[in-house]
Parts: C-alpha cells; sequence; structure tokens
C-alpha cells in the first residue's frame, strides 16, 4: 500500500479522481498528522477537488472523513460547497456541524445568507455558531475596507473596530481579545 506522502505528491501532480479519491479516504485514516496531510493536499489541489469533496462530505459513514472534508472546502473557500456545507448542519456528528459552520465562515462574504439561514436553525448551538460567523464575516469586511460599515454593523462596532491585542488579525469580541485567541485562552 503506498504511503500517505507518496499518495500526496503524486495526486498533486496528477489530479485524477482516482488519487483524490484515495486522499478523501486517507483523511479518515492513520493518525491526526496523516490525516490532515491528506487535507491538505486535497486544498492544494484546488477547485478539481471540490465535488469528490462535498460527495464525501454527504456521503461518507466515517464522521472524520466528513469533518475533514468541511474542513478542506472552507479552506478551498469554493461557493459549490456553500450548500452541502448548509446539509451538514443537520449532520448526526456535533464536531461536523461545528466544522461546517467554520467552513462557511472561512468561505466568507459569498456564506453570509447561508448563515443567515443557519441563524433560524432550532438547536441552540448551531444558531449560535452560525450568528458568530457572520458576524466575524462582517467584521473581516470592515477591516479590509478599513472603515466601519455602520449601518450594517450595528450588532459589532459602532465608530471603528478595535484589533486583537494578543494576534493583531480579528477584531476584538471578549475582553480585547478575538474569537481565536479568546479560545486558546479560555476566556
Amino acid at each position: 500500500m503506498e504511503s500517505i506522502p507518496g499518495k500526496i505528491a503524486r495526486e498533486e501532480r496528477t489530479h485524477d479522481l482516482d488519487g483524490i479519491e484515495e486522499l478523501i479516504k486517507s483523511c479518515g485514516e492513520g493518525n491526526g498528522l496523516a490525516q490532515q496531510e491528506a487535507r491538505i493536499a486535497l486544498e492544494n489541489i484546488g477547485e478539481a477537488a471540490v465535488e469528490p469533496i462535498i460527495q464525501a462530505l454527504l456521503n461518507s459513514k466515517n464522521s472524520i472523513i466528513r469533518w475533514r472534508a468541511a474542513e478542506a472546502l472552507g479552506h478551498i473557500g469554493d461557493a459549490r460547497a456553500i450548500e452541502p456545507l448548509i446539509q451538514a448542519l443537520a449532520d448526526k456528528e456535533t464536531s461536523v456541524q461545528w466544522r461546517a459552520i467554520e467552513a462557511l465562515a472561512d468561505i466568507g462574504e459569498p456564506a453570509i445568507d447561508s448563515l443567515y439561514f443557519a441563524v433560524e436553525n432550532e438547536n441552540v448551538e448551531i444558531r449560535w455558531g452560525a450568528t458568530r460567523a457572520v458576524k466575524d464575516i462582517k467584521a473581516k469586511i470592515c477591516i479590509e475596507k478599513h472603515e466601519c460599515l455602520s449601518a450594517k454593523m450595528k450588532d459589532i462596532c459602532t465608530v471603528s473596530v478595535e484589533m486583537c491585542s494578543a494576534c493583531k488579525k480579528y477584531p476584538v469580541v471578549n475582553f480585547g481579545y478575538c474569537i481565536e485567541c479568546s479560545g486558546r485562552r479560555g476566556i
């Protein structure tokens, strides 16, 4: 059997469907590092891998593959993944649901309307996650434009966006820290 690094090297060169399927399968095998390497290889393939990854997200019996598929789709950022990621919010595994929300947030502005739909979800955790994702996307838009979108952004900021005191990459949402740094610091 070919090693994961071997599969990755071969697939990143050829982009054949069988190789993509092998990488998707590898996302659920071995240790976490091997799974992550396979996911990164899929992301490096990019658009050519989107449809098979979507199929894995929606149809795999392996929750780790579904989780890694959602992660890869978010990092690739292709809008074709938005509807399947919304469908993944109904996954039986909470970890897959959360990763789908994070993937929609990674996709960014094209996913906002779908995230508004998720804010209506009956699951309170999905509603909270979707709300946070919408706010994060809107805050990133403010940062990219170097201005507050005040009328659209009253729920996030008033005049200017204060940046996280730790990473300096994202807006402050919790005691001077962004969502990422707050989570790592346990705040």
